[in-house]
């Protein structure tokens, strides 16, 4: 690592911090509260009562007259995780160097070459065929910023840090802290840059030892523990958490008016949606994420909790719902923004009408396709309330009462999503109302089992398709919502197939039951033309009785 010190007025010409100058400039601009003629006389006064209010500030810990005075470093070979535990420390400015526009091979293992160079082809490959409109560079530029999640977060980097005197010696005495309670192979590796950065601080004259007193016992801000158990708020204010990569993480960072924690745990690796579609690069992908996992890759997914106020998270939201956000986080602040407008809404919020009001582009792109399952659940809500009034009005009781269980169970998936705080695809609940209105009112009530042939087969067929979409969605929010469990798709889909069977079974034993005992039809088998049974024989072999008319 070597940093340097960009020009500035305490810098001397050997390139160290003259930091007797800066604290002289501090304990003068600290008698400002109680000078009668202003600062212009603090200048003027005696240099021992300004190294006696600097003393008395330094020890008292009355620390905030020392961010008058900031420094800007350049910072090179930064390691990126290192980078990212500055950037959580707010005060400060940064400019840093971004793998999203750079090549980066320098500074790479051999494995993290490799793997970097195989995904970045990989990736055109299937970016061209996607998006064959695509300019090569353009094409280029989104494989790299995919095949990125493969380097390292030790991978160094480059950045130039601006932050006050009082501020950067804050950030020192937590690092102290850190480096003492270091653990793992990769705590004790972040560690080691972490004392390489305060030698090198130390070297340029940057450290005051009565400015990093830490007397509340802070702890670096970047490293949460039991996020899981945050609790999700939504209003003036808000916190939210979500699953995403060290990648997206370090985007994220670039909104300071938000502050973000972060917990490793076995939550995998992010995948590229590009590839989704092909079961065996995702298969690749994830067996060649477990080949650096030791080397802690950006593309590991760790435990994000965002919290802010409502204002900021507006100006978050217009930087990163556009094409040119990195993908990953702009489907994270979507999924935020749609969980915060439904809060709002759900709460009856003043703040729903105001955001509806400014920002009805952010609450179409947020609701884009949840407008559907509610216009097709409102348009069978009403055919069916007209049919029951029918019904009513003919004296069928039996078939308005199927009516009114019809609107009952259209009700159910809404009960359940809100109930349990999950969300059904829009196209799986468009299939259950569907199936709904098809079983109960065209085929029980208009009679299509009878009108229409193979009614009855065509419902139990998409009843089974109906029944696996439903276990995957089990299965994916167990995946979603859980921090411990990840399963792999071969066993989702093994789980998806078994659960349609058992519906399907268990349902043809409540058609068989409801026909036994209340001599009804529901397994629709009226037309009859062959019976076996030991019944018709006495001497208990099956008898046949064949061509009933």
């Amino acid at each position: 690592m070597e940093i340097s010190i960009l020009p500035n007025t305490y810098r001397n010409s050997d390139g160290t911090f003259n930091m007797d100058s800066s604290l002289k400039l501090c304990g003068q601009i600290a008698g400002v509260c109680y000078s009668k003629h202003g600062f212009s006389s603090l200048e003027k006064e005696s240099e021992d009562k300004t190294l006696n209010r600097i003393e008395t500030t330094l020890n008292n810990g009355h620390h905030s007259v020392y961010d008058h005075v900031n420094v800007t470093l350049n910072i090179k070979n930064i390691p990126k995780i290192l980078a990212m535990v500055l950037n959580n420390e707010h005060q400060y400015t940064t400019s840093e160097k971004s793998l999203r526009y750079t090549e980066a091979i320098d500074g790479m293992s051999n494995k993290e070459i490799e793997l970097y160079n195989k995904w970045t082809n990989i990736l055109e490959e299937k970016i061209k065929k996607r998006y064959p409109t695509f300019e090569d560079k353009h094409i280029t530029k989104l494989a790299r910023e995919n095949a990125r999640y493969f380097i390292s977060v030790f991978y160094p980097t480059e950045m130039i840090y601006t932050t006050s005197i009082r501020q950067l010696n804050f950030i020192v005495s937590v690092m102290k802290k850190y480096i003492s309670q270091a653990q793992n192979e990769n705590g004790l590796k972040l560690a080691k840059s972490m004392e390489e950065f305060i030698s090198l601080l130390d070297k340029l004259g940057l450290l005051e030892e009565r400015l990093q007193g830490n007397i509340k016992n802070r702890s670096l801000s970047l490293f949460g523990t039991n996020l899981k158990e945050c609790n999700e708020y939504y209003s003036w204010v808000y916190s939210t958490k979500y699953i995403g990569s060290l990648a997206s993480f370090a985007q994220a960072q670039r909104h300071r008016t938000i502050d973000y924690k972060i917990e490793f745990s076995n939550e995998g690796y992010f995948v590229p949606p590009i590839i989704m579609d092909d079961e065996n690069l995702v298969h690749e992908w994830n067996k060649d994420m477990e080949s650096v996992d030791s080397l802690l890759p950006q593309g590991k997914n760790v435990i994000i909790c965002e919290m802010g106020t409502y204002d900021n998270f507006l100006l978050k939201c217009s930087e990163r719902l556009c094409t040119n956000a990195q993908l990953e986080i702009m489907m994270q602040t979507k999924e935020v923004l749609t969980k915060y407008i439904n809060a709002l809404k759900e709460a009856n919020s003043s703040l729903y009408e105001e955001f509806k009001y400014n920002y009805k582009n952010m609450i179409k792109e947020a609701q884009k396709g949840e407008r559907s399952p509610l216009i097709v659940y409102g348009i069978i809500r009403l055919l069916i309330i007209i049919c029951m009034i029918l019904q009513l009005i003919r004296g069928d009781l039996h078939n308005a009462f199927l009516c009114f269980w019809a609107l009952v169970s259209l009700f159910i998936p809404i009960f359940v999503q809100d109930k349990f705080k999950i969300k059904l695809p829009s196209t799986l609940e468009i299939i259950i109302f569907v199936f709904i209105f098809a079983s109960e009112i065209l085929g029980e009530i208009n009679n299509f089992y009878g009108i229409i042939p193979y009614w009855d087969t065509m419902l139990h067929t998409l009843n089974g398709f109906l029944a696996a979409g439903v276990g995957l969605s089990l299965v994916n929010i167990l995946n979603d919502n859980s921090v411990n469990i990840k399963l792999s798709p071969l066993y989702i889909t093994v789980f998806a197939f078994c659960f349609s069977m058992t519906i399907g079974v268990l349902w043809e034993f409540i058609e068989f039951a409801c026909d036994r005992v209340l001599n009804s039809d529901m397994q629709k088998d009226f037309i009859t033309d062959k019976v076996s049974s030991v019944e018709f024989n006495d001497g208990h072999i099956t008898k046949v009785i064949d061509n009933i008319e």
